[in-house]
């Protein structure tokens, strides 16, 4: 049998050599001494993003001469002798045939007394099947996309060019109306100022004007863009760049038209550590390093936020580093809705905008409050740990959002937000609550900010902020809707 050597575009370097190492294994005839009886490789974690996966599924799924990985570890760390430098790296050996192979995960993981050689490591092992996203069990990469999601899930636009964004102040300055934001300069967010709760930048969007339309209605924007932005791109080598400085580098058409007739849309990092979902003003122009989702339903909200929607966008997505990465094809077009009873919505709807609200405003009252930060103390508090330094001065705030994320949207067990006190001076979750069956308390008062195990016990059960009976969520296929213009 003679195999093709075939590579997306968009694969890493790394990934020839797998395709290489891979059709070998599959040719391998020990009869005529061809081939090769099984091969391993060690690369950057990101084997297991979409766009590197795809190699892999090529040989896994092939229906009458696949390959195998029998084993595999998707996420290790690896320190460079030479500088100390810490990447994160996968490690994966595969040989011809269907066969079961054995998935180590890092269990632990900590410094050396010399950091410089290395971490370490404790392993967890798991048998079966392992697919391209270097996983065992539900072969979620596997997944198809679904009709209901279809054309709502999108990259923002590209503006290539530091001129493209500009500040508030400057914004005025060259603005062609006497107010802004306009059609020419709208309000503008990447990830950065996602996570910082701050939209107080502007894009310069000309789509789909001409240079001379753009030079005659806005002159001093078109100025602008000439200095900062055409010298930049007249260096390109794209035609298109060079020839078109005065529009986006990617447009995203398909974007613009799902953003119509939106009040609001909802939008998460692409690359973050924590994945968290918020909406953004539909007037807004985001960047392409946030992922949206055109709808302004605050119940769909609730569900992207859910511990179910999260780990199956992290089995999906991949990481960058140790950093989850959410790709809205694999993510979000497959994932499969709930079809919840009008009262079940209409409580999820309730606990996104109460989710969503709570944010902003802690990120108002204080403004170098960052989501990341919120998350990492949340983490910590989850977990029990002693919250100390720098931690300690957003422990306040976490625990409020603790509770807010108690009922976490998708899992809302008869939890009303009216039950939740932010006076009281101890939160508890009850055992039937938690995975471990063991009541869950933290501390609001002066004493909890430095060790939440330092507050009071309640007095009786009546102290609890949730209640006990857990409610049924249908689970059939169903998926977001999305408001347009008539």
């Amino acid at each position: 049998m003679v195999l093709t050597l075939r590579m997306p575009e968009s694969a890493d370097f790394v990934m020839y050599w797998w395709e290489k190492a891979a059709l070998a294994a599959r040719s391998f005839a020990p009869a005529k001494g061809k081939g090769c009886r099984r091969f391993g490789l060690i690369t950057t974690n990101s084997i297991t993003m979409a766009f590197n996966r795809k190699v892999l599924e090529t040989h896994l799924s092939d229906p009458k001469n696949p390959a195998s990985l029998i084993f595999a570890i998707p996420d290790h760390p690896w320190v460079d002798a030479g500088d100390g430098a810490a990447v994160r790296i996968a490690m994966t050996v595969a040989e011809k045939g269907r066969d079961e192979g054995r998935l180590f995960t890092v269990a632990t993981e900590s410094k050396t007394a010399d950091a410089n050689e290395g971490r370490d490591v404790s392993l967890n092992m798991q048998r079966g099947t392992v697919f391209s996203n270097l996983q065992v069990g539900t072969d979620v990469s596997g997944s198809k996309k679904l009709q209901s999601n279809h054309q709502l899930g999108f990259m923002g636009v590209i503006p290539h060019g530091e001129g493209m964004v500009v500040s508030e102040e400057t914004a005025r300055k060259i603005s062609p109306y006497d107010y802004v934001p306009n059609s020419i300069l709208r309000p503008y967010s990447n990830g950065k100022q996602l996570i910082q709760g701050k939209l107080n930048r502007f894009v310069i969007d000309a789509f789909p004007m001409t240079e001379v339309e753009l030079r005659k209605s806005a002159p001093a924007v078109y100025q602008w863009l000439s200095d900062t932005v055409k010298p930049f791109r007249a260096a390109n080598r794209d035609q298109d760049l060079r020839e078109k400085w005065w529009l986006h580098r990617r447009s995203n058409m398909d974007l613009r038209n799902a953003q119509k007739g939106l009040s609001r849309f909802i939008a998460t990092i692409e690359t973050s550590k924590h994945r968290t979902f918020s909406f953004l003003p539909g007037a807004l122009l985001p960047d392409q390093k946030l992922r949206i989702i055109a709808c302004e339903d605050a119940w769909i909200l609730s569900v992207l936020s859910s511990r179910f929607h999260v780990l199956w966008a992290v089995a999906s997505g991949g990481t960058l580093e140790d950093r989850p990465v959410y790709n809205h094809s694999v993510c979000f077009d497959p994932f499969p809705f709930p079809t919840p009873s009008e009262p079940l919505k209409a409580r999820l709807r309730q606990l996104g905008e109460d989710l969503d609200a709570h944010r902003k405003r802690q990120q108002a009252q204080h403004p170098k409050l960052t989501l990341t930060a919120m998350y990492n103390v949340l983490e910590k508090l989850r977990a029990g740990e002693r919250i100390e330094g720098k931690d300690s001065r957003s422990t306040k705030l976490a625990l409020e959002f603790l509770v807010l994320t108690a009922a976490r949207s998708g899992e809302v067990r008869e939890a009303r937000w009216e039950e939740f006190d932010l006076r009281a001076g101890l939160w508890i979750i009850p055992a039937s609550r938690m995975k471990m069956a063991k009541a869950y308390d933290r501390g609001h008062d002066k004493r909890g900010i430095s060790d939440p195990r330092g507050c009071p016990s309640p007095k009786n059960v009546g102290d609890d902020v949730l209640g006990t009976t857990p409610s049924r969520v249908d689970s059939a296929p169903s998926g977001p809707t999305q408001k347009r213009d008539n």
